[in-house]
């Protein structure tokens, strides 16, 4: 079986989204991380982040991802979406610096408002806030670790858009980290 990581700055650990798209009351923050030093802060109103990247026809997928509540008790769920587009086109593309260092070039897709394309699949799991634990700096690996199958994406699968969202605003702000999308092919 073959594995390839479909996600990119999975740990926030540039201290940027790059190449990640945040809405709302998203943030990168370094005071609070389940793994490493940084981690994507969803609150205190509502927010988002999501990611855009290459997907293959009838392949399976796992999502794995940390996530926990820092500054009180949940009171928002979080919503993790996988989607699965057939348009193989991107909208426009960036040149992640780190990467442009390291590799001489990379460019990635950068996540348009409203994808190219049909959707084909919409994979959605809503972490309800009782599930979500109590974080704080001396505890970072206190977060809920969860490792969710997807499935097969679609026959004409071209690409994915995977987001999490505090779809509540109030309450504890939301941290979600060590985020890895993950191609598994039989060879």
């Amino acid at each position: 079986m073959v594995f390839k990581l479909r996600t990119r700055n999975a740990e926030f650990e540039t201290g940027t989204f790059i190449p990640w798209v945040a809405s709302g009351d998203a943030t990168v923050s370094d005071d609070v991380a389940c793994s490493g030093f940084w981690t994507a802060r969803l609150g205190p109103g509502t927010g988002y982040i999501q990611q855009d990247g290459v997907a293959y026809p009838n392949r399976s997928f796992e999502v794995q991802f940390r996530v926990g509540a820092v500054g009180g008790m949940a009171t928002s769920p979080l919503v993790m979406t996988l989607d699965f587009y057939d348009q193989p086109q991107f909208g426009r593309l960036f040149q992640w610096e780190q990467q442009r260092e390291r590799l001489g070039g990379a460019y990635l897709p950068e996540p348009e408002p409203q994808p190219q394309g049909r959707l084909l699949r919409r994979f959605t799991l809503t972490i309800p806030a009782a599930d979500i634990p109590t974080v704080d700096g001396a505890t970072p690996v206190g977060c809920l670790q969860l490792n969710v199958d997807a499935g097969l994406s679609p026959n004409n699968t071209r690409r994915f858009r995977l987001t999490f969202a505090k779809p509540t605003a109030g309450g504890a702000d939301l941290i979600v980290d060590a985020i890895h999308v993950i191609e598994r092919t039989v060879p």
